[in-house]
């Protein structure tokens, strides 16, 4: 009895473990089906990428040393090419903003440089899926 009594402070209830918190959507995190979580991983060798666990998402954290890209997808109006992404839409400008390059409906990543009109010129440009078949 002396004994439990000496121990009794160090015996504690463990916690339970809390749930799993999903990420907060952000420009850098893009939703996806765990179907194509191994196709998108291979389109983002080199780069640094964390899947989550379930493989629900993926969190792009760095594109070739320029840091966190934004994802989103390519909607064009009119001859503008526009990123619509979870923090909203931005008009793409440079020589990657190009139909060929930067088709409707893809899903890509882009890093570049902000410009004062609220436009992203974009640098690097990386396709992450297809536009869905209708």
């Amino acid at each position: 009895m002396i004994v439990l009594a000496l121990l009794w402070p160090m015996v504690r209830p463990v916690p339970a473990p809390a749930a799993p918190v999903a990420p907060a959507p952000d420009a850098a995190t893009l939703a996806i089906d765990p179907s194509e979580a191994s196709a998108i991983a291979a389109r983002l060798v080199g780069q640094r990428f964390t899947l989550a666990a379930d493989h629900r998402s993926v969190h792009l954290d760095d594109i070739a040393g320029l840091g966190a890209p934004r994802v989103g997808v390519i909607e064009r109006r009119g001859d503008e090419a526009w990123l619509i992404a979870a923090d909203g839409a931005i008009r793409l400008t440079g020589p990657l903003a190009r139909p060929r390059i930067a088709g409707a409906g893809y899903t890509v990543w882009v890093v570049g440089d902000a410009a004062p009109d609220g436009t992203l010129r974009a640098r690097r440009l990386g396709v992450l899926r297809r536009p869905p078949t209708p």
